[in-house]
């Protein structure tokens, strides 16, 4: 029986800087505090699941340098329990590393340096070495997953190693990044063939859709505003707890297909998303 998960493509370091906000060009501004951490998709996931007390096999696998950044995941992974044995080193360039700056009520921004994340390609995804097929393979983030987000024909060679793992009846989740690439939708629509699930923010949606999914002037209507206050007037106005999972889950029923719940009152609402390869356009319309 398939057991566990992959983690595939951009394994990073993450530094954050902590400023009150972004200095203008020539002026200096300064850092409040700074910390590091492993970033990248798979990490994110992976770490995550072992802090939820995941007891099945995950497996990294992706591209790193040979550096002390690679020795500081490596170190991550093993204090979270996941297999390193299939991040392929290289001395041809350094271990990813992006600088988020981190501003008081506003959107962080990152500085993104691809490094060896930039030499993913088909070899990385180590299947074949498995002792076992594992359930899930996810993968994150696409536009930054090197020669994988490159065209081979009409597909791209993520689309290859998507289709391999769906021949194995594993399934595959692919993780979307707020990368404004040239070619952010025709990558992706390559690969939904072979995806499973797929997971996106507003922004993500707007890129993949090519029209704009939130209204920056009209965010706030009646309906949320009463929402609001509901949601803050209840006895767990943090949403940690049951009655507040419950306000978010009526609030979203219209818009999903299913919830994901647990014990501790966190609700993920799924939209299940019929996609066909010869009917692109009607699978993703929105309107």
């Amino acid at each position: 029986m398939p057991k566990g998960i992959i983690g595939l493509g951009m394994w990073c370091v993450d530094t954050t800087y902590k400023i009150n906000t972004l200095p203008q060009r020539g002026k200096l501004e300064p850092i409040i505090e700074s910390f590091q951490c492993v970033g990248g998709g798979p990490s994110n996931v992976l770490s995550d699941l072992y802090s939820l007390g995941f007891k099945y096999p995950m497996i990294a696998m992706g591209s790193i340098g040979v550096d002390e950044n690679a020795s500081y995941i490596k170190k991550h992974c093993r204090k979270n329990k996941i297999d390193t044995k299939f991040l392929k080193p290289t001395q041809k360039a350094p271990t990813s590393h992006t600088v988020c700056m981190f501003e008081k009520q506003n959107e962080r921004t990152f500085l993104y340096h691809a490094g060896a994340n930039n030499l993913l390609d088909i070899n990385h995804f180590q299947i074949q070495k498995l002792k076992s097929d594992p359930k899930i393979l996810y993968v994150g983030y696409i536009t930054l997953l090197g020669n994988l987000d490159k065209f081979s024909g009409k597909n791209t060679r993520l689309s290859r190693v998507l289709s391999q793992a769906k021949k194995k009846d594993i399934t595959t989740v692919l993780d979307l990044v707020s990368n404004n690439d040239p070619s952010f939708q025709r990558i992706v629509l390559s690969a939904l063939p072979f995806t499973d699930y797929l997971l996106l923010n507003e922004i993500e949606a707007e890129l993949l859709f090519k029209k704009t999914v939130i209204n920056s002037k009209k965010r706030l209507n009646k309906n949320s505003i009463k929402f609001l206050e509901k949601y803050l007037n209840n006895a767990s106005p943090t949403g940690y707890e049951w009655e507040g999972q419950k306000i978010w889950m009526d609030y979203l029923k219209p818009y999903v297909d299913e919830f994901i719940t647990d014990t501790y009152g966190t609700a993920v609402g799924v939209i299940c998303l019929l996609y066909t390869s010869d009917a692109a356009d009607d699978s993703l319309r929105v309107d």
